[in-house]
């Protein structure tokens, strides 16, 4: 389980190349098919989704991104209280406030991914970022996914 946790660090790094060398449908398309993996840790879910809520082009995807980034970063946050979970509950936080920003502002045609310092916070340098324990990392995700499917019904 280990190894593929790792497998899908390197895929969302390789994203975040992709989105900062202007293949932007590449990364999209890369991040939309990890997003998809079942197995993925919860904490990597939420980095996809911020990247997603960046980079995509439809604001109402945008806002269910960063809704669902900031919900896994908060219950990431409650279930283990570290370093990394507080970093990622506080962009999160800034990533909605954008986003609802620039929902609202849609004629303006505001864009996330014009916003140096947002792009920065998911895609940073990996002295920047750190990536959480790999061991914890996947283990509330059948929990998530449960209340998830309960919320849809």
């Amino acid at each position: 389980m280990e190894s593929l946790q790792q497998q899908y660090w390197a895929q969302y790094e390789e994203a975040g190349e992709l989105f900062m060398h202007g293949s932007i449908e590449d990364g999209l398309t890369l991040c939309l098919d990890l997003r998809r993996q079942v197995k993925m840790g919860l904490y990597l879910r939420a980095m996809v989704n911020a990247a997603l809520a960046i980079f995509s082009e439809n604001a109402v995807d945008k806002s269910e991104y960063a809704t669902e980034c900031l919900d896994l970063s908060n219950m990431l946050h409650k279930q283990a209280p570290d370093d990394e979970t507080a970093w990622l509950v506080k962009h999160a936080e800034n990533l909605m406030s954008k986003t609802s920003s620039s929902h609202i502002e849609i004629e303006e045609d505001q864009d996330l991914k014009d916003d140096p310092g947002i792009v920065t916070e998911c895609f940073g340098s990996p002295t920047e970022v750190d990536k959480p324990s790999i061991s914890w990392e996947g283990m509330f995700t059948n929990h998530w996914k449960a209340a998830k499917r309960s919320q849809q019904d």
